[in-house]
């Protein structure tokens, strides 16, 4: 690994609430947890100095207790900590603007698009092992089509993860830190032990921030969930044959016959203010179907070129069997 930068923003609040960092607390946060990480630095990059600034967000300040909170405060004072109402937005702001390099576990998948450099940064993320000894790696960060739920999830498969007994946990985003998991965020975690899981490797998950004012989709062939995917507030993807930088393949989930009936870019999906806007930009088109008056059967299918699909509606891809549909409850 090249040297780390000279100067380094850290997500403090990401730091602080780690609890592999420290276990014991009775505070959410702690800030002998941030002298760790920072000690784990130095060991692992002994001959790099590294300058500081610590973000964090306005609520961060009350999870501590009080001999943390004067520190926080005191770095305040220092200019050592930032305050910002959007802490990943300022962290993400002042590295592209000043060079910085990042000290984080969060994806940052929702700023990617939106802060014009962030993939040219430097992030670097932590690791724990079992023994305790912390790993610091640097990690490159790629755009995200958005984040796509590949497992097929159906109310069994709630009811195994146990989150039909605390569906709460769906407003939040969590974070699978492992380093041999191929998942990193979570959207249905396993709850049915002591803390929440991740489903694929069954590592302890770390909680990020909730979801903003997410759009819960389906993707069906026919009747059978085989995909959901989560948008949220302002996020847009496109649904297309394969999968390519700008797209989210959905031909996997056809025959070859019906997978080319579906255009490289066939659905735009945009969250719009808590609406699920789409937009056909396919050769073959889409086709809109409503419930019938009487609510027991579909009605006949519509062209749909654009517009906003409500609930109980489904949109046909082309002439194939898959459909797009928008979850009736947001925590379903």
């Amino acid at each position: 690994m090249p040297d780390p930068p000279a100067h380094v923003v850290v997500d403090l609040s990401n730091v602080t609430r780690d609890v592999r960092l420290s276990p014991r607390a009775q505070f959410t946060a702690q800030w002998i947890r941030w002298s760790k990480l920072q000690g784990a630095w130095h060991q692992q990059f002994p001959s790099s100095p590294t300058a500081w600034t610590l973000v964090r967000d306005d609520n961060l300040l009350g999870m501590f207790d009080r001999r943390d909170e004067r520190r926080v405060l005191d770095g305040e004072r220092s200019g050592l900590v930032v305050r910002a109402k959007d802490a990943d937005d300022e962290l993400l702001r002042l590295a592209v603007e000043r060079g910085f390099g990042v000290l984080s576990n969060d994806l940052f998948t929702n700023y990617l698009r939106e802060i014009p450099g962030v993939t040219g940064l430097r992030f670097f993320r932590w690791d724990v092992d079992s023994r305790g000894p912390v790993r610091i790696e640097e990690r490159p960060v790629s755009l995200p089509f958005s984040d796509l739920i590949t497992r097929r999830a159906d109310r069994d498969e709630m009811k195994k993860l146990g989150l039909h007994n605390d569906p709460s946990v769906l407003r939040y985003r969590w974070i699978c830190q492992a380093a041999d998991c191929g998942t990193d965020v979570v959207v249905f975690p396993n709850v049915r032990g002591t803390a929440p899981q991740c489903p694929e490797c069954s590592a302890y998950l770390v909680r990020d921030r909730e979801w903003r004012s997410p759009l819960w989709i389906k993707l069906l062939r026919e009747d059978e969930i085989v995909s959901r995917l989560v948008l949220e507030d302002g996020q847009e993807l496109i649904l297309g044959r394969m999968d390519t930088e700008t797209t989210v393949g959905v031909g996997q989930f056809l025959s070859n016959e019906l997978a080319a009936t579906i255009s490289r870019q066939h659905l735009l999906l945009r969250n719009q203010a808590g609406a699920l806007r789409y937009e056909d930009l396919s050769a073959n088109g889409c086709t809109l179907r409503r419930p019938a008056p009487k609510g027991r059967v579909w009605g006949p299918p519509v062209p749909a070129r654009e517009g906003t699909l409500s609930t109980r509606s489904r949109l046909r891809l082309a002439q194939s069997s898959l459909q797009v549909e928008l979850s009736g409850r947001n925590l379903e």
